[in-house]
């Protein structure tokens, strides 16, 4: 088998690594700001952290693209299996990302901002397709999954992978500010309100079977941590393209206050449930790479709270020690998030270097539980 055609077996789950490996980048360079934004060592220090994150995700990028291209069919009986059809998702979630990140590092380097501004055309434009691709691949997503899986069906399952489509395309608004506003924030508020729509109108539904229902097949176990992401990334991004200080339209300060603390409290009922998954996978043997289900929703629920605890608790003087103690949380979330992502790319790369050296034994050995094969096929 020649190399390329080996990277059809690339596990879906890599795309998970991508996005939590992105994510966590934007949370660091987001905490690292805050220590002293005036200070040439810390920017140098995300300079260069932002660089080996990118150089990594490019990687993986030209892998999933190469697999998600190359091989059509593949691709296409992927997207229309209801447990693996949300994974493909979460690549456009990570190509957004991944323009996001691209933009952070351009305005980290102190140039002018003109040089800066064209700088970040391309990565805008990258994430701008994303978001486009992302609108597309959830109508048809919609339109041949949810139609035809008949979610609202007592008997139906739910997966994780549903909940990426119904919120993922909102995701954007989190990274205007870093697009310099080169797409009106605008845009950005609008496709959140089709998100929260989809969010109020699937999302928790789904969120609620599988919360209840669990899943019947115990593989997909590990897939039960998505609840987390769908309102800590509608909270997240709310927080960016719906504050009053950076856009006039379609905002109000005391609703979006009160709508904020709503959303991080849905988010946090929903990350104490990611836990509870982590407690059931004591009981329970599942396939290592669908780990990588525990990277992004952790990710997008410390930036939220980072976000929150920054936009109202923080500028409160009576609210300090509370601020603190969130502070705290947060450094001690990362610290366990940082673990989850370096483990993750760790067997994921170990796992790809067997796969193109035709290791066999270590493939099934290492990675294969209960003769389950990799989430993959």
């Amino acid at each position: 088998m020649t190399n390329i055609k080996k990277i059809k077996d690339i596990p879906l789950s890599l795309n998970g690594v991508l996005l939590a490996t992105l994510a966590l980048s934007g949370i660091i360079t987001y905490l690292l700001d805050k220590v002293d934004p005036n200070s040439e060592a810390i920017r140098w220090s995300i300079v260069g952290f932002l660089l080996v994150t990118l150089f990594l995700a490019t990687f993986y990028v030209i892998l999933i693209s190469t697999k998600i291209i190359g091989f059509p069919n593949q691709t296409k009986k992927d997207f229309l299996n209801p447990k693996l059809s949300g994974l493909i998702g979460i690549f456009l979630i990570a190509l957004n990302s991944f323009g996001n990140v691209v933009c952070n590092l351009i305005n980290h380097l102190n140039l002018a901002n003109q040089t800066a501004l064209y700088l970040c055309i391309l990565p805008v434009s990258i994430s701008l397709l994303a978001l486009i691709l992302q609108i597309v691949y959830t109508l048809c997503f919609f339109i041949k999954i949810v139609t035809k899986h008949r979610l609202f069906k007592k008997e139906t399952e739910a997966y994780g992978s549903f909940l990426i489509p119904f919120v993922g395309f909102g995701i954007g608004g989190c990274y205007c500010v870093n697009f310099h506003f080169l797409i009106p924030v605008l845009i950005y508020q609008i496709v959140w309100l089709f998100a929260i729509v989809s969010f109020f109108s699937f999302g928790i539904y789904s969120m609620f079977k599988i919360v209840i229902k669990g899943n019947q097949d115990k593989n997909l176990l590990t897939s039960q941590a998505i609840v987390a992401s769908p309102t800590n990334v509608v909270g997240s991004a709310f927080l960016i393209c719906f504050n009053p200080d950076n856009t006039k339209y379609l905002t109000n300060p005391l609703f979006f206050k009160i709508f904020s603390s709503i959303l991080l409290t849905i988010g946090i009922i929903t990350i104490i449930f990611y836990f509870v998954v982590w407690y059931r996978l004591s009981k329970n043997q599942v396939n290592k790479l669908t780990l990588a289900s525990f990277g992004f929703p952790l990710a997008i629920f410390i930036n939220h709270l980072l976000l929150f605890n920054f936009t109202f608790i923080y500028p409160e003087a009576k609210l300090f020690v509370l601020f603190i103690i969130l502070l705290v949380l947060e450094i001690a979330l990362t610290l366990f998030l940082i673990g989850i992502v370096i483990y993750l790319n760790y067997i994921h790369i170990r796992y790809i270097n067997h796969l193109f050296k035709d290791n066999k034994d270590a493939l099934e050995n290492n990675y294969t539980i209960n003769k389950y094969k990799v989430i993959n096929n």
